[in-house]
């Protein structure tokens, strides 16, 4: 069974009397199944917070606790954060801000560790960025407005990727996006000449927005107006000859005022020297600035010709160039570095304009951390990793870019340090009394090194030092042996490589039992082939074998005359029939048999017949009351009623050898046909004489209302037409001699002289053949070695006629615990009644 057979189950009866149903609840004793609904209800900066719902299957147990377990996105591997959270939420804390995190909840019964929920997608530990700074108007027109703003003082731990600049017509309430923008400047063209607007940005980060920013007032579409003004700091200056002269003047006006530069009232030179060739590179511009050029020629004679046309405004931007870099050869090939020393990745750059820096680890931005140091400058980008780990090896990118493009330089570097812990979970198989099967996989950090072998330890739980199970295992998994058996213990294995000892991978606490238990009683042994010295004693195999096979029985027999039990088999026995010899002639023996298996010896059968060790010297006589107990259209069931015999052709049912049994089921019969039953016993001497069951049998299904043998805790007696039938319990004290059997004595009511029913060996009995409607009183005598007791009267009078009672059901429990991967039986004490 598994926990999805939990629920509720009914059973019904039904007869012409009534109906009567009874249900039992079944809890399938297992781990739980997976929390449900997983959300996260928080992420900040440095924590995460996980809400689930209990499973929906609890394994038949109270849930105990949830384990809550991390694993960053670069890591194959969970570790546990809580393992003994009582609530059905947990905050997640500290947690590396930047870094992104898988979680997993797991619930935990009585019966172990359930299946895991968890979060789909990698969960990054940041937030929203706070609010943008400093929004100002930097230029207006009667159609547009330009602003610009700064960066957030905090990001949230997540780099800003844009930003979102909204507008709003005075006297409104709606806000309208504009658009976005990864500067923190931007125009707002084509407005509504003489409108007044107001404006907001908000920056963007993967966790969300920021509150958004809203300019102090609103601003008016309108050209400003006003005229050119310059305001040098000084009106004269002083150079020496030979030095560079630098002059600096805040320009205003509006709209912008055009800049031209004259000398003594003349164009100003963009060459101090005498140029002979018919290009000229004029340096000292400024960034965006518009300016025009004109060329004049000079003669030998000192004669200026007449200024050439303008070349008509050009901006000074720079050229762009896509990005490039310059690297060492040696990191086209792997870079090899032991442990605990720097690594240092460095690159010539090259770009116009000049391309941004970003180092990147297995296609992910690197956290930022004290041991790693990165420097940038126009020309060279460099990246150092203090005393670096295992965990430092991988696959690193240089990612160079600007307006003219992306260029992505990839760098492995491998770490020669020892490896990481095995992969888990630790699986646990196998698990029996002294031994168990450890299985694990292979480090996902090998430290650069092949492994060389696994060191596997085991702790009980209730010491604190750890043994050493085996030192040198070549595989992933070993066969734990002598371990004690209802011990509780812990095991965990390292890995080793030629740069050393790796870290634990510990394993769940298991306990050292057998997964079965010993099997039930076989059945009752009975005697055959029996002789003044020996006899041949056979049984059935139990019908629960506890888990495990049958590895043999044994036998045990007692003198009538003896209290002491003495076993049959010195070697091992397995068949389930056995020869017993040495046995004294004319004594009685009654024998019993118990079944062993790899969890010990079952339970001892019940007690058998007394036999007695004595030749046949004649054949037997005709079996006692030999009668047809049921039949059907192709079968009758025939067991021992006397008449005369009646000689006509007999076909043989059973083997030439005979059965043991006193009840024989003949199938094969031709339906409708009419048939005769005959039974014979035999014993060494031979066959004995024929008892013919009285009457014939016509093959046919009979129909009858269904019957089940009434529980004796629901009824002490029932009477039913011309029979009585009686139950009792056995002696509370047997006189220290077992009970051999109990006398059911009778007399009618108004009679004085008691009878002898019946005689039995078990605390019941149906007396038949009495008067209808006459009242009987009833007693029972139990009879040992010793005599008889005293008689048990039943008290009050009982009339032989029918009884009708409705269905009922009779259920020892209304809910039934089951162990997840058994057989569960139920059985109901149904009682079905029908009147004539």
């Amino acid at each position: 069974m598994s926990r999805n057979d939990s629920g509720k189950y009914t059973v019904t009866a039904e007869n012409s009397s009534g109906t009567k149903s009874a249900f039992v609840v079944v809890r399938v004793l297992d781990t739980p199944s997976a929390p449900v609904n997983l959300k996260v209800k928080e992420i900040t900066n440095q924590s995460v917070t996980l809400v689930w719902e209990p499973p929906l299957l609890d394994g038949g147990s109270k849930i105990k606790n949830y384990i809550i377990e991390k694993r960053e996105s670069t890591r194959k591997t969970y570790a546990a954060v809580v393992t003994n959270c009582h609530a059905l939420s947990w905050k997640i804390e500290p947690l590396q801000e930047g870094c992104s995190y898988y979680f997993r909840v797991l619930a935990e019964n009585a019966h172990g560790v359930g299946l895991p929920v968890g979060t789909a997608d990698a969960l990054k530990v940041s937030e929203v960025p706070q609010t943008p700074k400093n929004l100002s108007v930097t230029d207006q027109t009667k159609t547009s407005i330009s602003l610009a703003w700064e960066k957030p003082e905090y990001d949230g731990g997540s780099r800003v990727m844009q930003y979102l600049l909204e507008v709003q017509l005075k006297g409104q309430e709606k806000w309208s996006g504009v658009n976005t923008f990864k500067t923190m400047e931007a125009t707002v063209a084509n407005l509504n000449p003489g409108e007044e607007y107001l404006f907001r940005v908000t920056a963007i980060n993967d966790k969300g927005k920021s509150d958004p920013k809203v300019l102090a007032g609103p601003v008016m579409t309108k050209d400003l107006v006003f005229e050119p003004d310059a305001r040098p700091a000084f009106s004269s200056y002083s150079v020496n000859v030979g030095k560079d002269m630098n002059i600096d003047i805040p320009i205003f006006g509006r709209p912008k005022p055009a800049v031209t530069w004259t000398k003594d009232g003349a164009p100003l030179k963009a060459n101090f020297t005498n140029i002979i060739e018919t290009e000229y590179a004029v340096t000292g511009l400024t960034e965006n600035e518009q300016y025009e050029f004109r060329v004049i020629a000079r003669n030998a004679a000192g004669v200026f010709s007449e200024p050439s046309d303008s070349s008509g405004s050009i901006t000074a931007t720079d050229e762009l160039e896509p990005p490039r870099a310059s690297m060492d050869p040696k990191y086209k090939d792997v870079i090899v570095v032991n442990a605990g020393e720097h690594l240092l990745l460095d690159a010539d750059i090259y770009g116009k304009p000049i391309p941004d820096v970003a180092w990147l680890k297995e296609g992910k931005e690197m956290d930022k951390a004290v041991r790693i140091e990165v420097k940038t400058t126009q020309k060279r980008a460099a990246m150092t990793i203090k005393d670096v780990t295992k965990l430092d090896g991988g696959h690193y990118d240089l990612v160079l870019k600007n307006l003219g493009g992306t260029k992505v330089l990839p760098i492995t570097v491998k770490v020669l340090d020892k490896p990481g812990p095995p992969t888990g979970p630790m699986k646990v198989t196998g698990v029996m009394s002294d031994r168990c099967i450890i299985a694990w996989s292979e480090p996902a950090l090998d430290g650069g090194a092949s492994i060389s072998h696994y060191v596997l330890e085991k702790r009980e739980t209730s010491r604190l030092s750890w043994t050493v199970v085996a030192p040198n295992i070549k595989g992933l998994y070993h066969k734990v042996t002598n371990l004690l058996t209802g011990n509780e213990y812990i095991f965990r294995v390292r890995a080793i490589n030629k740069y050393g000892v790796g870290d634990y991978l510990e394993s769940e606490p298991i306990t050292a039992r057998n997964p079965y238990k010993p099997p039930t009683a076989p059945g009752t042994p009975e005697a055959s082939q029996i002789t003044k010295e020996s006899m041949v004693l056979s049984w059935t195999t139990p019908e629960q074998t506890g888990g495990a096979d049958i590895e043999g029985y044994h036998l045990e027999k007692r003198d009538k005359d003896s209290v002491r039990w003495t076993k049959c088999n010195r070697q091992k026995l397995t068949d389930t029939h056995f020869k017993v010899t040495g046995l004294l002639t004319d004594h009685f023996y009654e024998f019993r048999v118990a079944a062993e298996n790899e969890a010990g010896m079952g339970e001892l059968s019940e007690l058998s017949l007394f036999y007695r060790a004595c030749d046949a010297t004649t054949p037997p006589g005709p079996p006692h009351h030999p009668k047809v107990t049921d039949y059907s259209k192709s079968s009758a069931e025939v067991a021992p009623a006397v008449e005369p015999p009646i000689e006509k052709e007999w076909n043989m049912c059973t083997p030439p050898t005979g059965i043991q049994a006193t009840k024989l089921t003949i199938a094969d019969l031709k339906e409708g046909g009419e048939y005769q039953f005959r039974v014979c016993a035999i014993n060494s001497e031979g066959v004995g004489e024929a008892a013919n069951v009285h009457g014939t049998v016509v093959t046919s299904d009979r129909a009858e209302a269904p019957e089940i043998e009434l529980d004796a805790d629901l009824r002490k007696v029932v009477s039913v037409r011309t029979t009585v039938s009686l139950t009792w319990e056995k002696p509370a004290h047997d006189g220290g001699s077992k009970v051999m059997c109990y006398n059911v004595e009778f007399k009618p009511k108004t009679g004085d002289k008691w009878g002898t029913a019946c005689t039995v060996k078990v605390p019941e009995a149906t007396v038949p053949n009495l008067t209808p409607n006459e009242a009987y009183l009833f007693r029972v005598v139990a009879i040992n070695e010793k005599g008889k007791s005293e008689p048990k009267d039943l008290g009050l009078p009982v009339v032989a006629k029918d009884v009708g009672i409705e269905p009922s059901a009779n259920l020892l429990f209304n809910t039934y615990s089951v162990k997840a991967g058994s057989d569960l039986t139920l059985e109901s004490g149904l009682v079905l009644w029908l009147t004539y």
